[in-house]
């Protein structure tokens, strides 16, 4: 139980909390939530909720349990990707999946309803891209001396 001590206002209204599509492209996000549920029509899948700091949540059903084979195999594709981006070689439970970071592809297309929705197009490593390596110094064009030669100081 978790104590709220709230008062509710009966005049407060709700602003209804317009929600903005994120714009197609590449976010770095961590993976907050990867649970099984239940779809309207009885199948079974993955529900993976990414979030990215600031801009929301986006989600990705994976339909792992399906009874179509293609749509099996796409979100097995998919899990695979996840699996590579987060470094695990084998995903036991999807508790080794929580709080890791990846980029995401996130793409835009029409709902149910005609709003704009955000899918997961693509998982990737948010490691760090390798670092820049450093120019060489320029080597000296000068002519070596000769191992016998004296030094100017020391001039004969």
């Amino acid at each position: 139980m978790v104590e709220l001590n709230f008062t509710v206002d009966p005049n407060m209204q709700s602003g209804g909390g317009e929600w903005q599509a994120l714009e197609p492209g590449d976010y770095t996000g961590s993976i907050v939530d990867a649970s099984q549920k239940t779809s309207q029509t009885g199948n079974k899948y993955l529900a993976v909720q990414v979030t990215i700091e600031g801009k929301g949540s986006v989600w990705d059903n994976l339909n792992l349990w399906h009874s179509n084979p293609k749509a099996v195999s796409i979100a097995t594709e998919k899990l695979n990707s996840i699996g590579k981006a987060v470094g695990l070689g084998h995903i036991a439970d999807t508790e080794q999946l929580l709080a890791k970071m990846v980029t995401i592809s996130v793409g835009a297309e029409p709902d149910q309803n005609g709003k704009t929705r955000n899918t997961i197009l693509d998982y990737k490593s948010a490691a760090a891209p390798p670092a820049v390596a450093v120019a060489a110094a320029p080597r000296s064009t000068a002519a070596a001396a000769p191992a016998n030669a004296q030094p100017p100081w020391r001039a004969a």
